[in-house]
């Protein structure tokens, strides 16, 4: 179940097909309020019915509960998943840095140092849930300024500017090739078992993908 309706959801749109592809059925605008027991096991779910109206701070539209009668969910199994937060215990008692309102410990954007001047901080640890390249951003920005702290010296040379001896035209157009389709595991074999089911390129597709265009300053689609 999903409160707004698909083109609300958080997720990447072929994420959501290829997860009804291996047979799971989203139902939209419905909103769990009720684990529903029989004989001392999970039933199913009661969910009310909800509707769009106006927008929340993150410009969505806001889903609110309406006037329709309940509908009960059957289920036989339930998994809670319903987001994650920061598990700030295992700091200790002794050792509690500064937190954002949301839960997370706060950091100086420049550097990911933490009120307490020895502890650094950065990833989803940080922001929240977040990317692995943004991670790892986060955690060459800490390495940079520990570095700078104890050393007094930023010897950070990768970050410095360095000319390239390479050629491109630049008024060459832009390659029209297509992306690459991403390879998938077979539908049956995705059930019942925990393989990557997106699929590693040949090395001709990856050849052809590295080739296409990559340059922003173009203003045309490269495909």
């Amino acid at each position: 179940m999903y409160r707004r309706t698909r083109d609300q959801m958080p997720a990447f749109p072929h994420e959501v097909q290829e997860a009804e592809r291996e047979g799971v059925r989203i139902r939209f605008l419905l909103s769990p309020t009720e684990v529903l027991v029989k004989d001392g096991a999970v039933a199913g779910l009661r969910c009310v019915p909800m509707e769009l109206q106006g927008f929340d701070r993150a410009g969505r539209r806001r889903a609110v509960p309406s006037q329709q009668p309940t509908v009960d969910v059957p289920a036989d199994m339930l998994i809670t998943a319903i987001g994650q937060q920061l598990d700030l215990s295992t700091f200790g008692s002794d050792v509690m840095p500064k937190t954002s309102r949301d839960g997370y410990v706060s950091v100086d954007p420049r550097t990911g140092q933490t009120d307490i001047l020895w502890l650094f901080a950065g990833g989803d640890a940080a922001s929240g849930p977040s990317s692995v390249v943004e991670a790892v951003r986060d955690g060459e920005r800490a390495a940079v300024a520990i570095d700078r702290m104890l050393s007094g010296k930023s010897r950070a040379f990768w970050r410095e500017h360095r000319s390239v001896d390479t050629f491109f035209d630049p008024d060459a157009d832009p390659s029209t090739a297509p992306r690459t389709h991403q390879r998938l595991l077979a539908i049956e074999k995705r059930l019942g078992r925990f393989d990557e089911v997106e699929l590693c390129w040949t090395e001709t597709d990856a050849r052809r993908e590295a080739a296409r265009c990559l340059r922003c300053d173009y203003r045309e689609t490269c495909g």
